[in-house]
């Protein structure tokens, strides 16, 4: 079993070797350690409990005994002419029988993505709950940061629908983002740059969890001005806001269930409650928590009062009509 000071490279072997870059991927400072083990993840992700990211790990390692779990998202020729690429990668763990599923998106800023807190551990629990997980990993610290993450998600979900047999997936899958991962997410439930967009499978649902929503709440604070250039390449102009407001954009737009921390020093919870409003307000299914004592990145949630979310939402997910 993988503890807090297990050598991660003498962990990961056979198809998972090196694979110690995804872990958070983009944060090189701390892949340049010599002896790697979860410890410097733990104390960048205090609000992920730490038992639980060394069994996301456990999780990760014996699925990877028992099948191959690394898929590209590229062609090797894409991969060529942009050698990023190479690390859009979905990490599969499907169940033996065909089951729906849930595509999980760590969040990181868009400057790394945190899938040793917000991504193994989320697809371990829901694993569980019977559905066939999967992790996405997406480019990061490229410019315009959203597009490109929307183009990564874009193959991923493609793959996934087309290959529906080899992946073990019925019943359609849902989208679970957190933080910028939940974003991501969002613009996927949208016409003209989602699903609908890419001739592509809608989701059966969004789950949000203190995701930086694009909505009024979140342009208008200068807090945020930085991670808005960061998001989109430069200041947003008013066309460009528009086409990524996501109350502008909501036809259409898949049931969704969302989560943050009333406390959140990050997300301000408004930007949640707005955006469940608007949905309220459209006739489409929403279940909205706000927790008083979990703060960003709680990610599964122990040890806050979000523990539970995740049943919460398989409940939500299941009571969805077909």
């Amino acid at each position: 079993m993988v503890t807090a000071d297990t050598s991660l490279k003498e962990a990961l072997t056979g198809e998972l070797a090196g694979a110690e870059k995804f872990l958070d991927y983009g944060n090189a400072r701390i892949l340049r350690k010599k002896r790697l083990t979860l410890r410097p993840y733990m104390r960048s992700h205090g609000t992920c409990d730490r038992a639980i990211m060394c069994a996301g790990m456990d999780f990760l390692i014996e699925r990877a005994a028992k099948e191959k779990v690394i898929f590209p998202l590229y062609p090797e020729e894409a991969c060529s002419r942009d050698a990023q690429k190479k690390d859009a990668v979905l990490f599969a763990f499907p169940q033996e029988a065909p089951a729906p599923a849930v595509l999980v998106i760590a969040g990181g800023g868009f400057d790394y993505v945190c899938n040793v807190a917000e991504g193994f551990p989320i697809a371990m629990r829901f694993y569980k709950l019977g559905y066939s997980v999967f992790v996405l990993n997406y480019r990061v610290r490229r410019s315009p940061a959203l597009a490109v993450a929307l183009e990564d998600l874009a193959c991923a979900v493609s793959r996934l629908t087309r290959e529906k047999e080899r992946f073990r997936i019925s019943g359609g899958y849902a989208l679970c983002g957190f933080s910028a991962g939940g974003t991501l997410a969002a613009q996927w439930g949208t016409r003209h740059l989602g699903a609908a967009a890419h001739g592509l499978e809608p989701p059966r649902a969004l789950l949000l969890l203190y995701s930086a929503l694009c909505v009024q709440e979140l342009y208008a604070p200068l807090r945020y001005r930085f991670f808005l250039h960061k998001l989109f390449g430069g200041s947003p102009s008013a066309a460009l806001r528009e086409q990524y407001d996501l109350i502008r954009h909501l036809e259409g737009f898949p049931p969704c269930f969302v989560a943050a921390g009333r406390n959140d020093l990050l997300i301000r919870p408004q930007i949640t409650e707005s955006f469940a409003a608007a949905l309220r307000e459209r006739g489409i299914p929403v279940q909205a928590e706000l927790y008083r004592r979990a703060q960003h990145g709680f990610a599964e949630g122990t040890g806050t009062d979000a523990a539970g979310w995740i049943e919460r939402a398989d409940a939500f997910l299941r009571g969805l009509p077909g």
